[in-house]
Protein backbone atom coordinates (compact mmCIF):
# COMPACT_ATOMS: atom_id res chain seq x y z
CA UNK A 1 0.00 0.00 0.00
CA UNK A 2 2.95 2.45 0.56
CA UNK A 3 4.21 1.52 -2.30
CA UNK A 4 0.97 2.35 -4.52
CA UNK A 5 0.51 5.67 -2.50
CA UNK A 6 3.58 7.06 -3.05
CA UNK A 7 3.97 5.95 -6.27
CA UNK A 8 0.61 7.95 -7.07
CA UNK A 9 2.32 11.15 -5.06
CA UNK A 10 5.65 10.72 -6.80
CA UNK A 11 3.71 11.25 -9.93
CA UNK A 12 1.93 14.37 -9.21
CA UNK A 13 5.45 15.24 -8.15
CA UNK A 14 6.83 14.76 -11.86
CA UNK A 15 4.62 17.23 -13.00
CA UNK A 16 4.88 19.78 -10.53
CA UNK A 17 7.79 21.80 -8.84
CA UNK A 18 10.15 19.99 -6.66
CA UNK A 19 8.37 19.32 -3.49
CA UNK A 20 9.99 18.24 0.11
CA UNK A 21 9.24 14.43 0.76
CA UNK A 22 9.59 12.65 4.46
CA UNK A 23 8.68 8.83 3.77
CA UNK A 24 6.97 7.39 6.13
CA UNK A 25 7.53 3.64 6.15
CA UNK A 26 6.71 0.34 8.06
CA UNK A 27 9.54 -1.56 7.10
CA UNK A 28 9.91 -5.08 8.31
CA UNK A 29 8.84 -8.41 6.75
CA UNK A 30 8.15 -7.44 2.38
CA UNK A 31 10.19 -5.08 -0.02
CA UNK A 32 7.51 -3.03 -0.48
CA UNK A 33 9.21 -0.41 1.49
CA UNK A 34 12.78 -0.99 0.04
CA UNK A 35 10.66 -0.28 -3.04
CA UNK A 36 8.87 2.85 -2.03
CA UNK A 37 12.17 4.27 -1.22
CA UNK A 38 14.09 3.63 -3.96
CA UNK A 39 11.40 5.12 -6.38
CA UNK A 40 12.07 8.09 -4.02
CA UNK A 41 16.03 8.47 -4.86
CA UNK A 42 14.98 8.63 -8.65
CA UNK A 43 12.95 11.38 -7.88
CA UNK A 44 15.17 13.39 -5.92
CA UNK A 45 18.04 12.33 -7.91
CA UNK A 46 15.84 13.71 -11.32
CA UNK A 47 15.16 16.79 -9.31
CA UNK A 48 11.52 16.16 -8.99
CA UNK A 49 10.89 15.96 -5.13
CA UNK A 50 13.87 16.50 -2.55
CA UNK A 51 13.94 13.74 0.23
CA UNK A 52 14.06 15.51 3.74
CA UNK A 53 13.38 12.88 6.38
CA UNK A 54 12.49 8.84 6.50
CA UNK A 55 10.82 7.94 9.22
CA UNK A 56 10.88 4.06 10.27
CA UNK A 57 7.45 2.93 12.42
CA UNK A 58 7.89 -0.78 13.19
CA UNK A 59 8.17 -2.71 16.73
CA UNK A 60 11.29 -4.61 15.59
CA UNK A 61 14.70 -2.54 16.30
CA UNK A 62 16.03 -3.50 12.84
CA UNK A 63 14.09 -1.30 10.81
CA UNK A 64 16.19 1.70 11.05
CA UNK A 65 19.09 -0.30 10.37
CA UNK A 66 17.50 -1.21 7.28
CA UNK A 67 16.69 2.08 6.04
CA UNK A 68 20.37 2.59 6.77
CA UNK A 69 22.35 0.02 5.25
CA UNK A 70 24.23 0.25 1.99
CA UNK A 71 22.95 1.19 -0.56
CA UNK A 72 20.67 3.21 1.47
CA UNK A 73 23.04 4.81 3.48
CA UNK A 74 24.63 6.28 0.74
CA UNK A 75 21.62 7.48 -1.14
CA UNK A 76 20.00 8.96 2.48
CA UNK A 77 23.36 9.44 4.20
CA UNK A 78 22.56 13.49 4.80
CA UNK A 79 19.45 12.79 6.42
CA UNK A 80 18.68 11.74 10.24
CA UNK A 81 16.94 8.38 10.58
Amino acid sequence: MLLVTLLAALVVLANAERKKLIIDTDIFSSADDVGALAIANVFHNAGNAEIVGVMVNTPSKWGPLAVSVRPLFEIFSHLQV
